[in-house]
């Protein structure tokens, strides 16, 4: 039994959704028409937690025809389609949000997501280490590195950044996965001792 079998998929932290898109004023500052765009925002965000991703990507378009040169906006269009499973165009999307800012670190991680997702790990750790390129604080980053890693059978680079997110945020959901996911491959290790073909 190997490690990989269990592995959840690539998360995003509520604090990391706020440092990908929250602070980007074009998006959710408050503006002249009293704050209709931050509740826009606010309200697309929640459908999107709440898997409403119906209403979710209908909300994000309404910003994006208001804000077509805002690429925060984008990244949360291609984070709805990823979620509805259709890759073809989230990456529209990245790419979309990378052509109005070619560091939108939104963009990187959108794209690392994809790959990880469709199975291409390679490239998927490539997006995410030019995510962390440009946001080194991202704890996120790493977590997903970690698992991504560990689809590689990397274990060296897999404990290297899940021991960053157990360092660096030891009680979130994703510190707290990326400890059992260091549990899981001591064992894991263990056992390929004595049966090889783990």
């Amino acid at each position: 039994m190997s490690s990989s079998d269990s592995a959840p998929e690539p998360t995003m932290e509520r604090s990391t959704r706020e440092k990908l898109w929250g602070p980007q004023a074009s998006v959710s500052e408050i503006d002249e028409h009293g704050g209709e765009r931050s509740a826009l925002y606010l309200q697309a965000i929640a459908a999107l937690e709440a898997r409403d991703l119906g209403l979710a990507w209908e909300l994000f378009m309404q910003l994006r025809a208001r804000h077509p040169d805002d690429p925060a906006s984008y990244v949360c269009l291609g984070t709805v389609a990823l979620q509805s499973e259709d890759t073809a165009r989230a990456a529209e999307m990245y790419r979309h949000a990378m052509r109005l800012d070619p560091k939108s670190v939104g963009a990187h991680f959108g794209f690392g997501s994809l790959y990880h997702q469709t199975g291409h790990y390679r490239e998927a750790i490539q997006w995410f280490e030019s995510a962390l390129e440009l946001r080194p604080d991202l704890v996120d980053l790493h977590y997903n590195l970690a698992l991504t890693w560990e689809k590689l059978r990397d274990y060296d680079s897999m404990r290297r950044h899940a021991a960053i997110v157990v360092e660096r945020d030891p009680e979130s959901a994703n510190g707290l996965s990326a400890r059992r996911l260091l549990q899981m491959n001591g064992v894991a290790r263990w056992l390929r001792r004595f049966v090889p073909w783990l």
